[in-house]
């Protein structure tokens, strides 16, 4: 019996950790786990509980890893990158914000998916909701489906804009704006925690990581995020660009899977091209 996994709990969408494949309640929320392999062996009477287990279980030994990888090497190179990023967008360029789409990566050409994207033919488009010009090959949609819309009032949020793009949800690309009643945009770290906390509310995020790190040019404070994240059984990373001007703030994100390090490429490709109107 493998001691050493977690599995997802269906109904409070809680990791926790399997003890036996007889376990059936969450302990966190000691509810009958339709995804427990009783359950599982009920419609599927010929699987095994290996089978179960790479089916629905993560390592929680990969899980915890979560907390310690992808900071230090790749931090340096992002700072520098993001120096140059913002001098490139140099009208004082603004962003700060959010990000907020499901990123539940199940596609075998993972590789492909980003490698291709990077290849494309890439063109500009501009956005009048965001303010924004992007260079990127495909549209970035209007999202209206999403919890993460709705005016929080408790967090000063008078209006938000979000766009996105996803490939078979192998990567995704969020843009958003937000327009705050106050000052609080200007408040990095605030801002910072109300929008990853939107994000992993409306995605079932776990072991969200990040690693932030700030610049101030002229009177445009701007944050690069750096982090990643699981979900369900899958790592996930993401790269992402905050600034913020005023009462409003822009964000920035690429999402991809960990096995996918080529999403590196592809945000510092993006950011580098942002245009932000009336900077």
């Amino acid at each position: 019996m493998k001691n050493n996994c977690l599995i997802k709990c269906e109904l409070c969408h809680k990791m926790v950790a399997l003890k036996s494949e007889f376990m059936v309640l969450c302990p966190n929320c000691d509810r009958k786990m339709p995804n427990s392999f009783t359950e599982y062996k009920r419609q599927n009477p010929s699987a095994t509980f290996e089978q179960y287990l790479a089916k629905f279980s993560v390592s929680s030994v990969a899980a915890e890893g979560l907390k310690q990888q992808r900071r230090v090497g790749r931090g340096i190179k992002k700072r520098r990158t993001l120096v140059r990023i913002l001098v490139a967008l140099a009208i004082a360029t603004i962003i700060s914000g959010v990000g907020v789409f499901a990123y539940r990566m199940v596609s075998v050409s993972d590789n492909y998916v980003v490698e291709s994207t990077l290849s494309a033919k890439w063109k500009m488009n501009y956005y009048d909701d965001l303010g924004v010009t992007i260079n990127f090959p495909h549209v970035l949609s209007a999202q209206v489906d999403t919890t993460f819309l709705q005016v929080d009032t408790a967090n000063n949020i008078k209006h938000i804009v979000a766009r996105g793009w996803t490939k078979k949800q192998v990567c995704a690309v969020t843009a958003i704006k937000v327009d705050y009643e106050n000052s609080t945009a200007n408040e990095r770290q605030r801002s910072t925690d109300v929008i990853l906390g939107m994000l992993v509310n409306d995605n079932q995020m776990q072991a969200m990581q990040y690693t932030p790190s700030d610049y101030l040019l002229g009177d445009v404070k701007a944050r690069m995020l750096s982090g990643s994240y699981l979900i369900e059984t899958r790592m996930h990373e993401f790269r992402a660009v905050m600034v913020t001007k005023g009462e409003r703030v822009w964000y920035f994100m690429v999402a991809y899977l960990e096995a996918t390090p080529e999403g590196t490429l592809l945000a510092e490709k993006l950011f580098k091209s942002i245009q932000i109107s009336n900077i």
